[in-house]
């Protein structure tokens, strides 16, 4: 996943707030979410799916897309083309460096590029003289060339020579580009005037790129020939001025190797989410965007889970989520969550309909102490759940999910701030979906929240979930039961019964 992030560090577009933060995509176990849609053939196609799940947008141009994708569903034998010639590009870990490599080109041309121009002119000078003039210094002078050109290719050698793969990679990049918009067909639905351009302003590199790629490649055989030949451009420093004019030229036109990284990608993601869509069969859908300050689902779920049960959901904006202990809370945040990010990344659904406003999603839900940085768990949430009231300070509309808001601190205080925090969301334009064990909290503000519950039935042997969402408040408690249930000494479950008022009762909770 640190290969595969690279692109997104290097070359993420917009402001930090409006990007998939890092503590919401770890709370929603995201790097699991990329892998189950990633169906991709390239490292490229790889880093362009994981960048767009970061960077929501509900206005990009999603009848292009769509036009793109059915392109892909309808076209069998297409598909199978362009993903074969994506397998040529690969997933070699050496490539996904090269974003990294071309956002610093400076860093790796070699330096002193003058001093080298002059000593080819001292070599060709002493050369010419040494043949001509047939006096011993300047054939001493030529000698005295050819070992420091050599001590000089033999020092750089290993710097150029560790980026060729990067190098060769900006080739298939290009050679890919041209294919795709050489195919009459496919050309009519991914051409874009940009892609042709760059491709046009960088076919000559490309072309050194190969002689230079092929010259390396006859050295690494170990062949006699080949080693003299490559010691002989050595003496002349050929291929430290080739190397040195290529990055040159990838350094002036970085814009367009980007542009082509990203149509390329962008085909290979498209591809992807084909095959996604295919695999789902009917368990997806395509999402209708919005201005409402609604959300609106039917048959929604969780898309990591193999036997997910689907809820409808409706909410205007704040929602409070109560129930019994592993009920389902959680997981239907998280598949809201996930599926607020698909539609607005991949225009994919885990859902049977779907309609939302464009929005941020934003959850304090993972926590846990950190040790090295000294910060308690209490502190970690109060900091998640400041970062959220300061993006529903800016206006933009944000989707808040919470899971049991401040449990790191005593009960007088946490109800008290959390009531004072959502009183606080109340009276904001944003969507807030909190999950809660406090009855009372849930009491005090069920006319400002919609509420919702999950519930449970308690048997002598086991305990069952419905997994589905029930309008109000209610599910009772099981934390007694799980305690009978997972054979607690008889003393400790009837005790814990009578401090709570609660004594374990086997059979339906009530509602």
């Amino acid at each position: 996943m640190d290969l595969i992030r690279i692109y997104y560090d290097e070359f993420g577009e917009g402001e930090e707030e409006q990007r998939v933060d890092e503590v919401t995509w770890n709370d929603l176990e995201m790097d699991k979410v990329f892998a189950h849609v990633n169906h991709t053939r390239s490292y490229i196609g790889e880093q362009v799916l994981y960048r767009r799940l970061r960077e929501p947008k509900s206005d990009r141009d999603w009848e292009a897309y769509e036009r793109k994708v059915r392109y892909l569903q309808q076209n069998e034998q297409a598909r199978m083309k362009i993903e074969k010639v994506l397998s040529r590009i690969g997933k070699r870990s050496e490539n996904y460096y090269l974003p990294g490599f071309l956002h610093d080109t400076d860093l790796w041309t070699i330096r002193n590029g003058c001093l080298y121009h002059i000593l080819q002119f001292f070599l060709l000078f002493f050369g010419v003289l040494a043949v001509f003039a047939e006096k011993s210094i300047f054939a001493a002078g030529f000698l005295a060339v050819i070992c420091i050109n050599l001590v000089i290719y033999m020092r750089t050698k290993w710097k150029y020579e560790v980026y060729l793969y990067s190098l060769g990679s900006v080739r298939k990049l290009v050679d890919f580009c041209k294919g795709v918009l050489a195919d009459k067909e496919l050309c009519k639905v991914f051409e874009e005037e940009e892609v042709i351009e760059a491709t046009k302003e960088l076919n000559r590199v490309t072309k050194g790129i190969a002689g230079f790629e092929m010259r390396k490649r006859m050295s690494w055989t170990g062949d006699t020939m080949a080693l003299l030949r490559d010691y002989m451009l050595g003496i002349t420093l050929y291929d430290i001025s080739v190397f040195n004019h290529i990055m040159k030229v990838l350094d002036k036109k970085q814009d367009k190797v980007m542009c082509l990284y990203q149509f390329a990608g962008e085909i290979d993601m498209i591809n992807a989410v084909t095959y996604f869509r295919r695999e789902h069969e009917k368990k997806v859908c395509i999402p209708e965007f919005c201005r409402e300050q609604k959300i609106s689902a039917q048959g929604l779920y969780h898309p990591l889970l193999k036997d997910a049960v689907s809820n409808d959901f409706v909410t205007s904006g704040r929602t409070l989520l109560s129930g019994a202990n592993a009920s389902g809370k959680s997981t239907f945040m998280k598949a809201m969550a996930i599926n607020v990010i698909l539609a607005q990344t991949i225009h994919t659904c885990a859902a049977q309909y779907i309609q939302l406003p464009g929005m941020q999603v934003m959850t304090s839900m993972a926590l846990r102490d950190d040790i090295l940085s000294g910060e308690s768990y209490y502190i970690r949430e109060v900091k998640y759940l400041k970062r959220m009231l300061d993006r529903v300070e800016t206006g933009k509309t944000v989707m808040c999910v919470i899971d049991e808001m401040l449990k790191g601190t005593n009960t007088v205080e946490r109800q008290a701030a959390s009531e004072a925090i959502l009183r606080y969301f109340a009276n904001k334009q944003c969507f807030v979906l909190v999950a809660s064990h406090d009855l009372e909290l849930l009491n005090k503000l069920q006319n400002e929240y919609n509420c919702y519950y999950f519930d449970s039935l308690v048997g002598e042997k086991d305990i069952y979930f419905d997994y589905r969402l029930h309008k109000g408040i209610g599910g009772r408690s099981n934390a007694i039961a799980l305690l009978k249930l997972l054979q607690y000494p008889e003393s400790i479950v009837e005790y814990a019964g009578e401090l709570t008022g609660m004594p374990y009762i086997s059979g339906r909770s009530d509602r």
